[in-house]
């Protein structure tokens, strides 16, 4: 469902009223789901972070810490 409104968003703006109010709307549903996901992804990215400043294994760190870059770019 996220990819229909993903490819419904890379869509051109509409030049009819009714088609443009209809893609405000899924703008603001996915940026609604967006924003509701921001605190779990903040308190796992958190959790990481005190992963990697704590692990032994400097490999492990190392691909933990890549990772949490590649998740917190998103």
């Amino acid at each position: 469902m996220v990819m229909m409104f993903y490819r419904s968003l890379m869509r051109p703006a509409s030049l009819q009223k009714e088609r443009l109010e209809e893609q405000l709307r899924e703008h603001r549903l996915l940026q609604s789901d967006v924003d509701n996901h921001r605190p779990s992804v903040e308190s796992v990215a958190h959790s990481a972070q005190e992963l990697v400043a704590t692990a032994s294994n400097a490999r492990l760190a190392k691909k933990i810490e890549t990772k949490l870059r590649d998740v917190t770019s998103r």
